[in-house]
């Protein structure tokens, strides 16, 4: 049955096939549907054909209402072919959820009407791709409709209050957003963007461990639209961005997600959920930042003072995730070695020393911090005093050091780092292979 499902789903040609004369396969499969056939797949069939109709593509809708027995069948078997929607319909639902009185948990709003309504509407713009740009109005009134019942849903759920049901309507109403910004629909208005920084924000203040990871689980939903807002790189959005202070804002949500990883690393917590995926967030934003064509979000960011956190401490932080990795999922297995904090820095500065010429301000403080702070003195403090057992811990300060190094040559320094490097090397040649480049610069 799965099979037929995913044949009736393939695509147009595949679809008019099944229809024709020839296959005739809905009026077959609905006379087994039919009450005095004695056919053991009957429920299996119902679930296909509700599965179909649920998907609300036009082109199965429409040749199930037109073929006349098809529609005579299901009718008897009391599976009822819904009218398509249109954007006006949307349109109209979309104002009565707005209209819908927000006041308590007593609400009628409930989560499988917003998934559904998420559901339609994604399904409309796919059959509709080029409409949503003659009906940006509707568009701006339902995500504006959608916000406010999402406000209402996430107070709720920060309270521990029918949480299931909020966290279902949250998930749905962020994965709308999430999908229009991908498709570069960029209806969203500055109020709206402030609410989702703010939230965010929230979901990485410190709180117990189990509430702390559900709101990670949702706040992250958010990230992701806010990373994707910000790699569109449009100029309104941007003028959006920089209008909520996205840039100082966002430097201050990394220095809150790093401490509660050192937080969670104090108290031998098990690695968040979403940490690979949080991992890739935080390091794609930046590079968006930097690739960004506004200079003021970068100007922002400086304020934000997260590069001389990046520099004074993450960087000099040799934590690695808790011993109890062997309880956690697959996923986690890149990280076995991983010491965050240390790692997510050095990818932040790997970053800012690629963009001299796109991102000079970043760049510049880069460096700077990186003097003030003796960075080259203390990556040549991890050679000489840890051994060879750890290993990831000494490649990762040749690393960076090749980087450092690669915008400093010539300086007087470079001296000093040659003793420890090829000092270390000589213990261990394969590193002279690994990062040959470095020793260009020594």
């Amino acid at each position: 049955m799965k099979i037929l499902r995913n044949l009736f789903i393939a695509g147009p040609k595949f679809i008019r096939s099944l229809n024709s004369a020839i296959s005739d396969a809905y009026n077959t499969l609905a006379e087994l549907l039919n009450n005095s056939t004695n056919n053991p797949l009957k429920d299996e069939i119902r679930k296909l054909f509700n599965s179909l109709i649920e998907l609300r593509l036009p082109i199965i809708n429409n040749f199930l209402k037109d073929n006349k027995t098809a529609r005579h069948l299901l009718k008897e078997a009391n599976i009822i072919i819904p009218e398509l929607e249109t954007f006006e319909s949307l349109l109209i639902r979309a104002e009565d959820l707005r209209a819908e009185p927000l006041l308590d948990t007593s609400s009628l709003i409930t989560d499988k009407e917003i998934a559904s309504f998420c559901k339609d509407w994604k399904s409309l713009m796919i059959n509709q791709s080029n409409a949503y740009k003659l009906n940006e109005g509707f568009l701006m009134i339902t995500v504006n409709a959608l916000a406010k019942i999402a406000d209402f849903s996430w107070n709720l759920f920060e309270t521990q209050q029918s949480k299931e049901k909020h966290k279902v309507i949250l998930q749905s109403i962020f994965g709308m957003w999430e999908w229009l910004v991908k498709k570069n629909v960029l209806v969203f208005e500055v109020s709206l963007i402030d609410w989702m920084m703010g939230n965010l924000t929230k979901s990485l203040m410190p709180s117990p461990e189990k509430q702390r990871d559900e709101l990670l689980g949702v706040g992250i939903l958010l990230q992701r639209i806010l990373a994707l807002l910000l790699q569109a790189n449009d100029g309104k959005i941007n003028e959006v961005l920089e209008v909520i202070n996205f840039g100082e804002t966002f430097g201050k949500q990394l220095q809150l997600q790093y401490e509660g990883l050192k937080q969670s690393q104090i108290n031998k917590d098990p690695p968040y959920d979403n940490y690979p995926e949080q991992n890739n967030l935080r390091l794609n934003a930046f590079k968006s930042l930097i690739a960004s064509n506004s200079i003021k979000l970068r100007s922002q960011f400086l304020k934000s003072e997260f590069i001389e956190k990046a520099i004074s401490e993450y960087v000099k932080d040799k934590r690695k995730f808790t011993s109890k990795f062997e309880k956690i999922d697959l996923k986690f297995l890149a990280f076995k070695q991983w010491y965050p904090l240390r790692s997510e820095a050095i990818g932040f500065i790997e970053e800012a020393l690629k963009a001299k010429y796109k991102a000079p301000e970043i760049y510049a403080e880069i460096m700077q911090r990186i003097d003030i702070h003796l960075l080259i003195a203390h990556e040549c403090k991890i050679l000489e005093y840890n051994d060879m057992e750890e290993e990831f811990l000494v490649q990762s300060a040749l690393h960076l050091l090749t980087m450092i190094l690669r915008e400093t040559a010539g300086n007087k320094r470079n001296e000093r780092v040659a003793e420890v490097v090829f000092d270390v090397m000589g213990k261990k040649p394969i590193l002279r292979l690994q990062f040959n480049e470095l020793t260009k610069f020594l």
